[in-house]
């Protein structure tokens, strides 16, 4: 009975003071100023006068990696996604044009357009017509895209491909990508063809003297330059190697007209002739010829060959191998008369500061001295470098004071 009385006790003197708290609320300037705002219509009952909300609802973002919810659903078609330039000649750049046409449903953007070769440049081209309907073309800086590569359904454009036939010959084919935001067409490409025909060329391309000419052999040969301009002509021929543009005899023979591979061309005729105080050694240099031809006023052919001397090296180079600092390596080679005469070896030399060189050399036969035996002994002084140099043998054969032997190797452990 007790503990009855106890508990209601408590609950009354809860409620009184719960009581006391409301009304010192009410009587707060707060209290009274919230009584006198106007009551808000209960926006879950059937008088409610406006939407629960006026703002606009936001579109749900793409999700990352959603294909579908990316880039536009455009597309463009080409009239022609293949043009054949026909035939230029090498001192060209012509220009092709592949003209499209952006089809819809919605806006397509060209993001970018990309060659497969340095010697073709692509740009854009926006169409539009003015108001007497005549076209008006606009470039587009490949810089600028993708930014002004936006194409809406209907629009017009062309892309346009310059191609520089300088350095190229026969048929060549350029493929151009043109990649898009579509998620209809992520990328397409067109391709140009060229046939490219040089402007001046000569026949044979190269001149060439073989490999075996004797030392005081004069042969000669003779080549065709040709154009393609009318009246063309060569004007002078000249070596580019001072020396042996002095020991070549070279001449314009004539002029006129000749049939290659089905053309009636104009042409001339040179005819270089090596002289009898040529030096043995190898010939490889650029003949340069002028023309009067303004758009090739310059044209180079290769020039070969190999004078062989009457001193013989056997082997024809010396390969030391790896040389640690301080050790000798000891090769030999044999020097002999290619036409069997009688000659001295005076000295051998060598300039080159990673290594130290003695050598010995002496006449296999003394009676009779067409074959020497030269023997080097190396050694290494400068670690870690790379020997490429030469032994001078110094001669008493006219035009072989000095003859060259190559040698290899490299100074480290």
């Amino acid at each position: 009975m007790n503990r009855s009385f106890r508990t209601g006790t408590r609950s009354l003197l809860i409620s009184a003071a719960a009581a006391s708290l409301g009304a010192a609320l009410l009587a707060s300037p707060a209290a009274a100023q919230q009584q006198e705002q106007p009551q808000q219509p209960d926006r879950q009952s059937g008088d409610q006068t406006e939407p629960a909300t006026n703002r606009p609802i936001a579109p749900a973002r793409p999700r990352v990696g959603d294909r579908a919810n990316r880039g536009s659903t455009g597309e463009i078609v080409f009239v022609e996604s293949e043009v054949d330039m026909g035939e230029v000649l090498d001192s060209e750049k012509p220009v092709a044009e592949f003209r499209f046409k952006a089809i819809g449903p919605g806006p397509i953007t060209l993001t970018r357009i990309k060659p497969d070769c340095g010697c073709t440049v692509a740009t854009l081209v926006k169409i539009t017509h003015d108001d007497e309907g005549n076209e008006v073309r606009e470039e587009i800086d490949a810089k600028l895209l993708p930014k002004s590569g936006l194409f809406q359904e209907g629009d017009e454009g062309i892309i346009s491909a310059t191609y520089d036939a300088t350095r190229r010959q026969g048929v060549n084919v350029r493929n151009i990508r043109i990649n898009t935001d579509s998620n209809k067409q992520r990328n397409v490409s067109v391709q140009l063809k060229v046939n490219v025909l040089p402007l001046v060329f000569s026949d044979p391309r190269v001149i060439t003297f073989g490999n075996a000419i004797k030392k005081g052999e004069t042969p000669s040969r003779t080549i065709r330059v040709f154009g393609r301009t009318e009246g063309f002509e060569v004007t002078k021929a000249t070596l580019s190697n001072l020396k042996l543009n002095k020991q070549v005899e070279i001449e314009i023979v004539e002029h006129g007209f000749a049939e290659y591979e089905g053309e009636q061309l104009p042409m001339s005729v040179l005819k270089l002739t090596l002289t009898s105080g040529m030096s043995p050694g190898v010939i490889s240099d650029k003949l340069f010829v002028r023309t009067n031809d303004e758009r090739r006023p310059v044209f180079e052919i290769q020039v070969i060959g190999k004078i062989l001397g009457d001193v013989q090296v056997e082997p024809a180079a010396l390969r030391l191998g790896r040389m640690a600092p301080g050790k000798e390596v000891t090769q030999e080679f044999r020097a002999s008369s290619r036409d069997g005469k009688p000659f001295t070896i005076k000295g051998v030399t060598l300039d080159n500061d990673a290594i130290v060189v003695t050598s010995t050399f002496k006449p296999i036969d003394p009676e009779n001295p067409t074959d020497w035996l030269v023997t080097i002994t190396a050694r290494g002084v400068t670690p870690n470098t790379r020997v490429n140099s030469k032994i001078m043998l110094e001669t008493d054969v006219p035009l072989e004071e000095t003859v060259e032997v190559r040698f290899y190797g490299v100074v480290g452990e």
